[in-house]
């Protein structure tokens, strides 16, 4: 298959994931369960939600938007990335869309954004995030570093959390993401894809601040081992929800993503459709999901019909052109 599917892959499953997960964050799973139905996958956000969120169907969010910011300073810096402009240069975006004021900012890069448009200092605990807004959007390290660049991947890794998200398990997690992309846009099998993913997990881990958050790392491969004792795929996906937990957390979201690929690794689109019913984070979960089954199958794995719809409801995407850009980086 064309590497070249494979990246748009990433950033077309990515937006779609995204937007499919979207009206259920934060909602639990038995209530999801009782809106979805087999046959449809974009929703309205259910009226008894209790976020008010100014977001219609189909729309994207900070997930989707700030992937795309990284992508576009990547592009325009040919890779290179000088830590406290990048930040700068998130901030003045995220200010500019008013993006925290439509609720669509996690927590941690809201609170690094707020102190840098007022020119504060951090401390160090200031920078110890680690929610999911580091792996969120580290999905262009793959598409621009192969799996043979572990090192330049940390490396880049640690500038773009520095301010933000500057701990064990956020690097962990966001290294698990741009691992599995590096890999799987190398073609190689699936095996090969986890075991980088997760060698780079383990490595990121000793890199950042340490915390008393339990192991992105080893919550991944506990989590994949144990589900093999399930016999029935919604048993599996119970357990995720209900014992590992689906929140906002990096050691909750990248476990969960990588679970519902490993249990529906031959079923991309059944894989989706049981992400966005998890409960929690659900809108973050299936768009590392999503990026994870384009990266792996390519972007023809996604109907036509679903891409023509998430174009026309956000106007101003442009993922093939984008993905290409990232492309004409890789392995420089």
């Amino acid at each position: 298959m064309d590497i070249a599917k494979r990246a748009y892959g990433v950033l077309a499953g990515l937006a779609l994931g995204d937007a499919v997960g979207m009206p259920f964050e934060m909602m639990n799973r038995e209530q999801i369960k009782k809106i979805i139905k087999s046959d449809q996958l974009f929703y309205e956000i259910p009226e008894e939600h209790f976020l008010n969120r100014d977001l219609g169907r189909v729309e994207v969010t900070d997930d989707t938007i700030l992937t795309l910011h990284l992508a576009d300073y990547l592009i325009a810096n040919q890779a290179e990335l000088n830590r406290d402009e990048y930040f700068q240069s998130l901030a003045n975006f995220i200010k500019s869309r008013q993006l925290i004021e439509k609720g669509v900012i996690g927590p941690s890069t809201g609170k690094t954004v707020t102190k840098i448009l007022n020119n504060e200092s951090f401390t160090k605990g200031e920078r110890a995030g680690f929610s999911s807004g580091l792996p969120m959007k580290i999905t262009p390290l793959g598409i621009i570093y192969s799996d043979t660049q572990g090192d330049k991947i940390l490396a880049m890794l640690e500038e773009i959390a520095y301010y933000s998200h500057y701990t064990d398990t956020a690097l962990s997690a966001a290294a698990g993401v741009a691992g599995f992309i590096a890999g799987a846009l190398n073609a190689r099998k699936y095996e090969e894809i986890l075991e980088f993913s997760f060698k780079l997990m383990e490595k990121a881990e000793k890199i950042a601040l340490k915390t008393f958050q339990p192991s992105t790392f080893k919550r991944c491969k506990f989590l994949l081992s144990y589900l093999d004792s399930y016999s029935s795929q919604e048993e599996a996906l119970d357990f995720i929800s209900q014992v590992m937990g689906t929140g906002i957390n990096s050691y909750e979201v990248v476990p969960a993503a990588f679970a519902v690929f490993n249990l529906y690794l031959d079923q991309p689109q059944k894989a989706i459709k049981s992400s966005m019913a998890l409960g929690g984070d659900t809108d973050t979960i299936t768009a590392i999901l999503a990026s994870f089954i384009g990266a792996y199958h390519g972007v023809d794995i996604f109907e036509k019909q679903w891409l023509k719809l998430l174009y026309k409801v956000n106007d101003n995407l442009n993922l093939a052109n984008t993905a290409q850009s990232l492309l004409k980086l890789r392995n420089t």
